[in-house]
């Protein structure tokens, strides 16, 4: 364990969310995860599969990086917070190059098994409005793969970049895990989670809620409630899934799958949205249909009739009805 808080790092989470001063994290922390990498060698070599390492703990409070790129965690390094989500992660306006994603877990540039890599017990916080490019998400990675949890107890507010994508895997047989998510974006047409893996891939969510900004933010609005619009809840495209407990707030498009690999599965139990949220399940016509060795599996899902042209699962594969109402006992489409 490296603790922030401790020396040679010194770090403290004293900074003010609305006016940015406090003490400027950035280079202890870039400081730890080297020399979290540095613990993460066998015989002189560094070991890919990431089977040592070492995880980096932030102090209390409100943490201020301002890095001009990605925050990369390589092999077999993770960061955590303290206690019950008392710790968040904050990236200063101004910073952070708008075509980087924030924080990058594995590094995508070498496509190689993130073992170890991981997010927990702590917020990850983008600004809200400073322009970011399309694309961009506050966490990424394309070649997680563990046993254990990837993200486990985190709130990623996004702001302009997405909130949270795993894509591509390692290999047919990955297993990616997260647990107890919380995504937030506030840019219409980008995700707040999207995931996209091989046929083999094995991906558990148990426990995600994904929310974009209101229609409007005045209370007394009308459009206070209603989702903004091109507000993109969960994505769900190659891999097979085992989702547990889900639920929007303000998304214009909850839970979307579009699964185009023979083989493809997802499985979802328990998943609800907010009041004025569209559709809870969307189906693109890229899904594979019935007979293809391809299936999906809803158990517990909660419809809702106030919103006109919403439906508890909008099929778009040819031919295929929506459903509408509650779908109690498991049902397959």
């Amino acid at each position: 364990m490296i603790d922030l808080a401790l020396p040679p790092y010194n770090c403290v989470g004293n900074t003010d969310p609305d006016t940015g001063i406090g003490m400027d994290c950035t280079q202890p922390l870039l400081d730890a995860i080297g020399a979290a990498m540095a613990d993460n060698t066998r015989g002189g070599l560094v070991d890919l599969g990431g089977s040592t390492g070492n995880m980096i703990r932030l102090p209390k409070g409100t943490v201020k990086v301002s890095p001009a790129h990605t925050i990369v965690l390589p092999y077999g390094v993770g960061l955590e917070g303290c206690n019950d989500y008392a710790s968040a992660l904050w990236l200063k306006p101004g910073t952070l190059a708008a075509a980087d994603h924030f924080i990058d877990i594995g590094d995508r540039t070498t496509h190689l098994a993130a073992f170890g890599g991981k997010l927990r017990n702590m917020t990850v916080f983008c600004p809200p409005d400073e322009a970011a490019d399309s694309g961009t998400y506050a966490v990424y990675s394309n070649n997680n793969q563990d046993t254990a949890y990837t993200l486990d107890g985190l709130r990623i507010y996004g702001g302009q970049r997405g909130g949270l994508k795993l894509e591509s895997g390692y290999g047919g047989a990955s297993i990616v895990r997260v647990k107890q998510v919380t995504c937030h974006t506030f840019k219409a047409g980008s995700w707040c989670a999207y995931f996209n893996f091989g046929d083999g891939t094995m991906v558990e969510i148990d426990g995600m809620e994904p929310a974009t900004r209101r229609k409007s933010l005045d209370p007394n609005s009308p459009d206070f409630n209603k989702p903004m619009a091109g507000g993109q809840g969960m994505f769900i495209g190659n891999g097979r899934y085992d989702i547990k407990r889900v639920h929007y707030e303000q998304c214009e498009t909850c839970t979307q799958i579009n699964q185009t690999i023979v083989g493809s599965v997802v499985e979802i139990y328990m998943h609800t949205r907010g009041e004025l949220c569209g559709s809870q399940i969307t189906v693109q016509n890229g899904s594979m249909l019935p007979g293809s060795g391809s299936s999906i599996g809803l158990m517990h899902v909660e419809g809702y009739p106030d919103q006109p042209g919403s439906h508890t699962v909008l099929d778009g594969r040819s031919g295929r009805p929506h459903i509408d109402g509650h779908i109690k006992e498991r049902i397959v489409i």
